[in-house]
């Protein structure tokens, strides 16, 4: 049972991040709004600005940047568009914008991240008796 909830821990961490790696890192490449917003996280949001720096290079060693652009600009289409707002806003509009599943994904991913890290040096281990593996 303790295998079975560690290693679902582990999938759904490595999900979560890997679709805010995904998400996040078209919008740090969209030359719009891309440098604004990584700006922004920087100062505001400390998992925005991981999601932003992880995902920019990471599309881009992938060779992904367009379709992860593309992506983004499917699920963020107003607010990448949208120039009349203050700029110094840019991180709370796309932090709002994001569907409920979205956020499930980028506030649990590092929250998941930390339970599999703590779950995993929790586990039961093996006795070693004079050397000897029983």
């Amino acid at each position: 049972m303790g295998k079975l909830i560690r290693a679902m821990c582990w999938i759904l961490t490595g999900w979560f991040l890997a679709y805010n790696v995904y998400v996040w890192g078209g919008l740090a490449v969209t030359p719009t709004i891309g440098k604004q917003l990584r700006e922004q996280a920087t100062l505001q949001s400390p998992i925005a600005a991981s999601y932003l720096f992880l995902g920019r290079h990471a599309v881009s060693a992938a060779g992904l940047s367009d379709r992860a652009m593309a992506r983004s600009g499917k699920l963020f289409a107003e607010e990448i568009a949208d120039t009349e707002s203050l700029p110094q806003l840019i991180l709370n509009r796309f932090l709002a914008a994001q569907s409920p599943s979205a956020r499930l994904a980028y506030y649990g991913a590092p929250l998941l991240l930390v339970l599999s890290l703590v779950l995993h040096a929790r586990r039961p281990k093996q006795i070693r008796s004079f050397g000897r593996r029983d």
